[in-house]
């Protein structure tokens, strides 16, 4: 266990690692549908040596393929069309009558959003920011490209 990149919150690596993998198990279950969409500019940032970035980069173009998984990107060069203070993910889809739930994780703990008004919020805003972004084969090149400028270091 140690400190980790966030002063004042030890983490046990080993124990994050394997809950992560847990985590993407979600993945592969029947019926589930996973979207993804991350800004260009996140796909840079670099909390570790390069050859783990580029490593992570290759596994979510690989996990990019498979048919119940979206990754989107938004390119650095699109023009803004929201502000996003934080991270969000929305579980559930409204179209099927699934109950929707919006996860905000902080430093310290998930803010769990059920109210409809403020879901909505959300949903557009996931709506308006996806509308920018580039996929398929598209967002796989861009992933590759990153990759092999890191792995260059």
């Amino acid at each position: 266990m140690g400190e980790g990149l966030t002063p004042g919150v030890v983490r046990d690596v080993p124990a994050a690692v394997t809950a992560r993998l847990d985590r993407q198990q979600v993945l592969y279950e029947p019926g589930r549908r996973c979207e993804f969409l991350v800004p260009e500019v996140a796909l840079r940032w670099r909390p570790g040596p390069p050859h783990v970035l580029a490593a992570q980069l290759h596994r979510v173009a690989t996990l990019s393929t498979l048919d119940a998984v979206t990754f989107s990107v938004i390119p650095e060069a699109a023009t803004a069309v929201a502000a996003v203070p934080h991270e969000f993910a929305i579980l559930g889809d409204p179209e099927v009558g699934d109950a929707v739930e919006v996860i905000i994780e902080t430093v310290t703990r998930e803010l769990h959003i059920r109210d409809e008004a403020q879901v909505a919020v959300y949903i557009d805003l996931w709506e308006r920011l996806a509308a920018t972004a580039v996929a398929d084969d598209d967002v796989r090149t861009l992933l590759t490209a990153h990759s092999a400028t890191l792995r260059a270091f």
